[in-house]
């Protein structure tokens, strides 16, 4: 991605909000090293990268995970209206939009269909 890979130990850390560690997946590539990950998280994670011990210019790198597109069967509804409604009244209810990683969507946009 743009950095030539260097000789020494590259040491490559990921680490989610809770300081817990992403999983990373990694391949050298002639003189680059190509890195993935997949955070399930949503909030500030943190990518630290040192070649030899010594940081890299920039690191740590500070990153906002947003939670990801809506998963239907993660999603929530409650309120009355889903168990008794009068005639001639309006029934209520509230829907959360969840993610696949059951983080709540704290957006606007999602597209929820009532039938």
């Amino acid at each position: 991605f743009g950095n030539p890979a260097t000789k020494g130990a590259i040491d490559i850390q990921v680490n989610d909000p809770s300081n817990g560690l992403v999983a990373i997946r990694s391949q050298a590539t002639g003189n680059y090293y190509l890195v993935a990950y997949t955070p399930v998280v949503v909030g500030p994670h943190r990518i630290s990268i040192t070649v030899g011990g010594k940081s890299i210019r920039g690191s740590p790198f500070h990153v906002l995970v947003d939670a990801g597109p809506i998963f239907g069967p993660n999603c929530l509804a409650y309120g009355g209206g889903l168990s008794e409604v009068g005639a001639n009244s309006v029934g209520k209810f509230v829907v959360t939009a969840v993610d696949e990683g059951n983080n709540v969507i704290m957006r606007g946009g999602a597209i929820v269909r009532v039938s």
